[in-house]
């Protein structure tokens, strides 16, 4: 059953920005998105005039557009096992819709947000993609930062 534990309660930064003030989760058949205190979040970038149509925050698919947020960001789902997986750009916007069912949505508006973000977003998902990857490049094993504070001067 997908289902969503826990509250939104988030303050306004600036612009388009929310910081998120409690962590909840978003429950996914046997897998679970969790948003935690301190993610900065858009509301599934949802353009500025179509937030004359679609308020956020203030709207049913908020809950729904943080969880799509969070994972544009980080692209991981965990499994009741502790486990935890990577998840593809199509199956990210399939999470945001059935949020949105959770909550309710409107069909129409589900469809219309829906088909948005999968014809908005790739090029955002690929700059993230594409830090993650710089990241991964870049980052030394954790051994090596353990030894630092074993040294002795």
């Amino acid at each position: 059953m997908n289902q969503f534990i826990g509250e939104l309660d988030l303050r306004y930064l600036d612009g388009d920005r929310w910081l998120i003030r409690e962590p909840f989760t978003f429950q996914y058949g046997l897998e679970y998105v969790h948003v935690g205190a301190g993610e900065i979040v858009n509301f599934a970038s949802i353009p500025r005039p179509l937030k004359l149509i679609w308020p956020s925050p203030g709207g049913l698919w908020d809950l729904g557009s943080v969880v799509h947020d969070s994972l544009f960001a980080r692209n991981l789902v965990w499994q009741v096992n502790g486990a935890s997986r990577r998840v593809g750009f199509t199956e990210v916007n399939h999470i945001f819709a059935e949020a949105m069912k959770v909550k309710k949505v409107n069909g129409v508006t589900l469809r219309l947000m829906h088909a948005g973000v999968q014809v908005g977003g790739k090029g955002i998902w690929d700059r993230y993609r594409a830090a993650d990857a710089a990241r991964a490049a870049t980052a030394r094993p954790w051994w090596e930062d353990d030894a630092a504070h074993l040294k002795v001067a």
